[in-house]
């Protein structure tokens, strides 16, 4: 037992030796992952700092070349402003110069000009009295053909609109009767199946076993298959043409609505 023992303190030692020895190698490595991680930084700022400096000398260039070429802009604007100035003073002499030429000319032509038309006057107003007359009598002709075609044009629509409205009233009252005549064709088809329904009673089969009958309510008639056109089961329920198996209203209804409906049938 003394030496089971001996045997497991030396394994939990031998054991402790190996955890530190992994421990160390592990903080090495960590260790060693942390610099070259140090290092991968270090390399990435001094390669930022390097774009970042060659982009601001760049953008301080490019900064410089505007503020050159807006001061050369400047003072060529300045010349040209200057130039056009002068240009503009001489051109306002000469037009201040023509303008007094052409005021005396125009005053010479004016008067003679006037001498002619005041001649003329009297035969332009003779003239423009006809005209004016012809002018009134052909526009009041022009409004009273607009007003007609305006008449015309409100009276065709009025009955276009009053012919549409006629075929919707006609569709309309058109698809109510053809509503009515297919609620009542099929009301009349359902009381049909129903009254051949009720013609027939499923009879329950002989004691000694075998197949129902059915016996027509009217004539007493029996016979063993199934009538095509549906049959009353034995427990109340009507087997219509169409396969379905429904509750027979009949029975649902009250003494009065039973008694109205056999008098509607007579």
């Amino acid at each position: 037992m003394v030496r089971a023992r001996k045997e497991r303190v030396a394994a939990i030692l031998i054991q402790t030796r190996i955890r530190i020895l992994l421990a160390k190698r592990r903080a090495r490595e960590l260790r060693s992952k942390h610099l070259r991680i140090r290092a991968a930084i270090a390399i990435q700022c001094a390669y930022r700092r390097m774009v970042a400096s060659a982009l601001v000398r760049s953008l301080l260039q490019e900064l410089i070349e505007n503020e050159a070429g807006v001061e050369i802009q400047r003072v060529a604007r300045g010349m040209m402003a200057r130039l056009m100035l002068a240009r503009m003073k001489r051109r306002k002499i000469e037009d201040r110069a023509a303008i007094a030429l052409q005021r005396r000319a125009r005053g010479w032509l004016a008067r003679s000009r006037v001498d002619r038309m005041r001649a003329e006057l009297a035969k332009e107003r003779a003239r423009l009295a006809n005209a004016a007359v012809l002018v009134q009598k052909v526009y009041r002709g022009h409004v009273d053909r607009l007003k007609t075609q305006s008449l015309l044009a409100a009276l065709r629509q009025r009955k276009l609109l009053e012919a549409n409205m006629a075929i919707r009233l006609q569709a309309g009252g058109r698809g109510m009767m053809a509503r009515k005549r297919v609620r009542e064709l099929r009301e009349s088809r359902d009381e049909s199946l129903l009254e051949n329904a009720r013609a027939w009673a499923e009879s329950s089969p002989p004691e000694g076993g075998g197949a129902s009958c059915y016996v027509h309510a009217e004539t007493g008639e029996t016979v063993w298959e199934a009538p095509a056109g549906g049959y009353t089961r034995l427990d109340g329920k009507l087997v219509l043409a169409t396969g379905r198996v429904i509750d027979d209203p009949f029975l649902s209804m009250t003494e009065d609505e039973q008694r109205a409906k056999k008098l509607e049938k007579k």
